[in-house]
């Protein structure tokens, strides 16, 4: 039995990157996933990913932007109704905002301030 079998689990951020490895894992460990992301190429590739994996019969996605608190009820709603409850919530999504361009995350410090990235 593994960890996570009969667990229906949502999943903010779940397009490329942390969000895409996270949801191979919580489906490896047996969970059923609703993965959301604003990206529809990234959720495309991470069911892809899950196709290959051989778990995508398990994996539902959701476009999602997470700053709109309408559409988080409605897809979480939506989930609550399709898998007929939740167990777990992993927000791995992220909203960047900042006047002007944003910010790489390569000239951030660790306290979120911009920094020169010769610094």
């Amino acid at each position: 039995m593994k960890r996570l079998d009969g667990r229906k689990v949502i999943i903010t951020g779940g397009g490329p990157g942390i969000g895409q490895a996270t949801v191979a894992r919580l489906l490896d460990e047996g969970g059923t996933v609703v993965a959301c992301d604003v990206s529809a190429d990234g959720l495309a590739a991470t069911a892809s990913a899950a196709e290959r994996a051989g778990t995508a019969g398990r994996l539902r996605t959701e476009i999602l932007d997470v700053s709109s608190e309408t559409d988080v009820i409605s897809v979480v709603d939506k989930a609550i109704a399709d898998l007929g409850g939740l167990d777990v919530l992993v927000n791995a999504a992220a909203v960047q905002r900042c006047s002007g361009a944003p910010i790489p995350m390569s000239t951030r410090s660790p306290t979120g301030t911009s920094r020169s990235p010769s610094t």
